[in-house]
C-alpha cells in the first residue's frame, strides 16, 4: 500500500510522556486503486541509536476509534426531537492503541540519521513544554 501524510493537526504528549500525534493520512492499495483519506492518532516513544546520532519512532501504536456512525447520530436525535425528548450529549469515542509491528530486532537502516557532529545526549519530553 502507498500512503501518505499531508498533514499532522496535533502532537502531544500522554502520562507516560509518550508522543501522540494525530493526522490526515492518504491510503492507496495499489496505483489504480482509489485513494481513502482518513484521520489517525499514532502514539511512540522516541528513541536513539548509535549514541544519539539515529533518532527514531520505538514502539509506535495505532489508535482504533470506536464511535457512534454519523448517520446513527443524526437518526436518534431525530427520533427525539419528533418524541419532545432531551438530546443527549455526544459520547467521547473509545480510543484502543494497538502495536503497529510487532516487536522487531533494531537494524542498521532504522530512524533519522543526525550525522556525526549532531549527536543527541538526551531527550526530555513533557506535555506543554
Amino acid at each position: 500500500p502507498m500512503v501518505e501524510v499531508p498533514q499532522i493537526t496535533n502532537v502531544e504528549f500522554d502520562e507516560q510522556d509518550r508522543a501522540v500525534i494525530t493526522g490526515i493520512a492518504r491510503i492507496r492499495a495499489s496505483p489504480d486503486a482509489p485513494t481513502i483519506e482518513n484521520s489517525f492518532k499514532l502514539r511512540t516513544r522516541i528513541g536513539t541509536r548509535k549514541n544519539g546520532q539515529v533518532i527514531r519512532l520505538q514502539d509506535p501504536e495505532i489508535a482504533i476509534l470506536l464511535e457512534c456512525p454519523k448517520a446513527w447520530e443524526r437518526n436518534i436525535v431525530s427520533a427525539l426531537k419528533k418524541l419532545n425528548l432531551p438530546i443527549p450529549q455526544r459520547p467521547e469515542p473509545i480510543v484502543i492503541f494497538v502495536p503497529l509491528l510487532q516487536p522487531r530486532v533494531v537494524t542498521d537502516k532504522d530512524g533519522f540519521d543526525l550525522g556525526e557532529d549532531n549527536c543527541i545526549k538526551s531527550i526530555d519530553t513533557k506535555n506543554g513544554a
